[in-house]
């Protein structure tokens, strides 16, 4: 995710919905990011990686899902 703007962020809601392969929903659920860690502190201008425990196994060698993410707020401060 590229942070374009001149606000440090701190963490984000998001919104994650896990397709079927038949376009059905999985599930569709609210998580909260944390920017702490090195790879993903926020920065402005930067491009940074989040990731997020799902608490739920996707398993199955042949099963891939299709993942839609919005992200709902983001909260940080000016840089």
């Amino acid at each position: 995710m590229y942070n374009g703007t001149d606000w440090i962020i701190t963490h984000l809601d998001i919104n994650l919905t896990v397709k079927e392969d038949d376009g059905s929903t999985r599930f569709s659920r609210k998580y909260q990011i944390w920017c702490t860690r090195p790879q993903n502190r926020g920065l402005t201008m930067t491009s940074s990686q989040y990731c997020c425990d799902l608490g739920e196994n996707l398993g199955g060698y042949y099963y891939s899902p299709k993942y839609e993410w919005i992200i709902l707020s983001a909260y940080g401060y000016k840089d």
